[in-house]
């Protein structure tokens, strides 16, 4: 066999090599990606949530530019968030937040990131209105909290303060600490 042809198949061979071992390695590095979007369960655009009671009545509304669901630790995740619960004797209230989640058969949402509450307090001519950054929505009791600093306006008037407890079914509000206010005329 000539020397020229045996270079020539010595170096097919390695030519060839090289492009099994290239394939092979795409081939390992597309399965993690693979198995990351195993791990979400379902996902959509422009979705509502309806919650109803025992008597088959809507609780609240939620939606959603976008929901995730990881099944993995049961939990849905929520972007630009808008939620409405309806109470007895019509009483509203609107939730809006930029992100969410709710754990999958629990009663408890979370809402973060520009948090405002819009509704009718007792008491109040007008509309009451809350701001927080973060919020705990027990659809069950309809009692929503949070830890963190909250403004609440009451028409013209405007508390601020840290810690938030809000019965939106009795329509009443509790500020827990450094409540400060200003009511004006």
């Amino acid at each position: 066999m000539p020397r020229g042809l045996t270079a020539l198949i010595v170096i097919a061979i390695v030519v060839g090599s090289a492009l099994l071992a290239q394939q092979r390695f795409k081939r390992e590095t597309a399965t993690p990606i693979q198995t990351q979007t195993e791990q979400l369960g379902y996902a959509a655009r422009d979705a509502e949530l309806v919650e109803t009671g025992d008597d088959g009545r809507p609780l609240y509304r939620l939606n959603a530019a976008t929901i995730r669901e990881y099944p993995k630790d049961s939990t849905v995740q929520l972007d630009q968030v808008q939620m409405t619960y309806r109470g007895e004797n019509s009483n509203q209230w609107a939730l809006s937040a930029e992100h969410g989640s709710v754990r999958e058969r629990d009663e408890h949402i979370e809402l973060h990131g520009n948090v405002r509450g819009v509704g009718v307090m007792s008491g109040v001519t007008g509309q009451a209105q809350f701001l927080t950054d973060r919020l705990f929505y027990d659809a069950k009791t309809g009692i929503a909290t949070t830890p963190d600093p909250v403004t609440l306006r009451l028409g013209s008037r405007e508390l601020t303060g840290t810690g938030l407890v809000a019965n939106l079914k009795e329509r009443r509000f509790r500020l827990e600490s450094k409540v400060h206010g200003r009511f004006t005329p």
